[in-house]
């Protein structure tokens, strides 16, 4: 299997996205509009590179775009990638995202003191923990670009992304089922770029690209930038929702005391009023108290 690269690919649906923006159809495929998406990706999740990497002046490049056939995903992919089924899409579709490593080993070693610029090969499925770490960052700093694209409902902020150096062993596209593939390449002054690829089935590309604005416009906000300040005076009940889970009848009505049920605290979870989602933070403390930092102020009204 080869490392990721551009795609080039002859005899499928591959172009660039330059030609497919401007491309007219008249059958409308979805890659056009993928293609925007990729475009308004790029340079939100740039921005995000820097204080990862501590360089800054990342340039973004979208460097392909195209519907692929599943089978063929092995040949995009290396043995050993940082492979993300990521939290974003409807209860019946997943995004599914993968860094190469090598570039990325190159710049861990950097910022230990070592060479930007060395070639780093031969990576082994147990990764270093100080690899795993810096993928689950790039991760989160890759939802947290596509929250900006999507709709809100697109994010689920309760759910934890699935890592795996395998590609096959996610099993996120059965055999012989298409795939619409974005990949990306970001570069710094210093060290070799960076390589992205994002895929999604092609059945949930409509549904996807539904939840994506490509005039950048935001959703309505439930309260206004500004407030008068009688209005502003009124207290409203907050309510932080850390956990859900689900009993069945039988163990419900079977409840005693000294049970102890676990739950499971998602690493980043919502703000409500009044049933709608306002915010999302995460969890921590201070002062000797439970403490949430917000890290997304939503205010688009979305029901709980």
């Amino acid at each position: 299997m080869s490392a990721m690269g551009e795609i080039t690919a002859a005899g499928r649906a591959a172009t660039h996205c330059e030609e497919l923006v401007g491309r007219p159809s008249a059958k409308d495929d979805g890659l056009g509009r993928y293609a925007k998406l990729g475009e308004a990706l790029a340079p939100l999740l740039a921005a995000r590179l820097e204080p990862l990497f501590m360089v800054g002046a990342w340039e973004a490049k979208v460097t392909g775009c195209e519907l692929s056939s599943s089978d063929t995903m092995d040949a995009r992919i290396g043995l050993v990638e940082g492979n993300f089924l990521l939290p974003v899409g409807d209860a019946g579709g997943r995004l599914f995202a993968s860094f190469s490593l090598a570039p990325l080993g190159a710049r861990l070693a950097r910022m230990f003191g070592g060479d930007a610029g060395a070639e780093v090969k031969n990576f082994g499925p147990r990764l270093p923990s100080s690899m795993v770490m810096l993928l689950r960052r790039l991760e989160r700093a890759l939802t947290d670009a596509l929250g900006e694209c999507l709709d809100d409902s697109m994010i689920r902020a309760d759910e934890i992304a699935r890592f795996e150096t395998d590609f096959e062993k996610l099993g996120c596209f059965p055999p012989r089922t298409q795939a619409a593939l974005l990949s990306f390449r970001f570069s710094a002054a210093e060290g070799a770029p960076l390589e992205l690829l994002l895929s999604c089935r092609k059945t949930m590309l409509g549904r996807l690209l539904s939840h994506f604005h490509a005039t950048g416009s935001a959703a309505p906000r439930v309260l206004p930038d500004r407030l008068d300040p009688a209005i502003g005076a009124i207290p409203l009940p907050l309510r932080v929702q850390l956990a859900e889970m689900k009993l069945s009848a039988s163990r419900l009505v079977g409840l005693k005391a000294g049970q102890v049920l676990p739950l499971a605290v998602a690493r980043s979870v919502p703000l409500m009023v009044q049933g709608h989602r306002l915010a999302n933070g995460s969890i921590g403390e201070q002062d000797d108290r439970i403490a949430i930092q917000i890290e997304h102020v939503l205010m688009n009204g979305e029901s709980a």
